[in-house]
């Protein structure tokens, strides 16, 4: 009874370790470039094999084994899954050789990583690799082979030759749900724009008595999978390019009669009104760091506001809402107005009295065509 609490509890430690490290990558994942990704739906049905790890031969703990997933794609590296899953699984007894199957349902919730993607930066692949762990509770049922395996260990002298007189499998149970934890890898090739064939393999640690037998260590079954994802939903169309329009060319107005010619001293024409100039200040995902890319835009605001001296320049911040939340993208898009701001002022010398600044959070979406150029802070200039 010791041994069984004590599995059980390094299980559920290995399910709550498993759960924090999941949160801990989603939250560096969400930093991965993006550009052209959406996130997406899906579902996955897969058949198998499965192995439970025992006494007896290898072909003799072989069994069938079947899933079917819903899962999302939320980053070009992160995803997570909810499964079904289950079937059979098998015991076994040498000396004398006995084998006894038992049925189990299985749900999980996996946490999948993309490996391409995470280690080759994103983009389009015919085939991915993905590694993933995570758990979820096993329900075992219909256990009456290993009760008439029991039986006739029972009455096999020969067993009980150096034995004590214990039951053989002693964990015996009729239906038991067990934690279970897991881990496994997927290699995912595409076939067409929405379906990818996927072949699996996943190893399930469950508490000592899953077999049956007190074994004094957690009991271990493998499966390989082979089945095919189906992507749901709409693709988001391309863009499409914004229309050119010609002007057709004025027509040549007539000649005017010669005006008579008056010899006067013209006078000085007003000093022209400078042309305003607005510059789109762009950031990567969750960033408000300019970057080197951007500086030159900065300068060349920076120069025009030099030479207006009684121009003055609005910045406002924005946030793409495809990503975060309206909290955090509201303080993003202020962080990305001061710091544009803050270069004007530290490295062009630019008063502070002429910058005034505003933020929007996602609640205003300059751009539409392609939803990452909201990540910007524009700036007008204005008298």
């Amino acid at each position: 009874m010791f041994h069984l609490t004590h599995n059980t509890m390094s299980i559920k430690k290995l399910l709550l370790a498993t759960l924090c490290m999941a949160g801990c990558i989603f939250m560096s994942a969400r930093a991965a470039d993006n550009t052209s990704f959406s996130p997406y739906w899906y579902l996955q049905a897969q058949g198998g094999a499965a192995y439970t790890v025992g006494e007896a031969d290898f072909s003799d703990l072989l069994s069938p084994a079947a899933a079917l997933s819903l899962g999302r794609q939320f980053t070009p590296v992160f995803g997570a899954r909810l499964q079904a899953a289950g079937w059979e699984s098998k015991g076994g007894w040498v000396r004398p050789d006995i084998n006894y199957a038992y049925k189990y349902f299985a749900g999980n919730l996996d946490f999948l990583f993309n490996l391409n993607n995470l280690f080759a930066g994103y983009k389009e692949r015919k085939t991915n690799i993905y590694a993933f762990f995570g758990g979820g509770v096993n329900r075992g049922h219909c256990n009456d082979e290993a009760h008439e395996a029991e039986m006739l260990l029972q009455q096999n002298e020969d067993f009980y030759f150096g034995h004590s007189n214990n039951a053989p499998l002693s964990l015996l149970w009729n239906s038991k749900t067990f934690a279970q934890a897991r881990f496994g890898i997927q290699l995912d090739q595409k076939l067409s724009k929405r379906v990818s064939l996927n072949l699996e393999g996943n190893g399930n640690v469950l508490s000592d008595s899953y077999n049956s037998k007190d074994g004094d260590n957690p009991d271990f079954f493998f499966n390989a999978l082979l089945g095919l994802k189906i992507k749901l939903g709409k693709d988001k169309p391309a863009p499409a390019p914004a229309p050119v329009y010609t002007a057709p060319a004025p027509a040549p107005a007539p000649a005017p009669a010669p005006a008579p010619v008056i010899e006067q001293r013209p006078a000085p024409a007003p000093a022209p009104k400078p042309q305003h100039i607005t510059e789109n200040i762009f950031f990567d995902l969750n960033k408000s760091v300019i970057k080197a890319s951007e500086e030159p835009k900065i300068k060349e605001l920076a120069d025009f506001l030099k030479a207006n001296p009684s121009t003055k320049v609005n910045l406002t911040g924005y946030a793409d809402k495809n990503t975060g939340n309206a909290s955090i993208n509201l303080r993003l898009s202020e962080a990305r107005a001061k710091a544009v701001s803050d270069a004007l002022i530290q490295k062009y010398g630019i008063a502070e009295s002429r910058i005034t600044k505003t933020w929007k959070g996602d609640t205003e979406q300059p751009f539409t065509a392609d939803y990452t150029q909201n990540r910007v802070c524009i700036a007008i200039t204005q008298d």
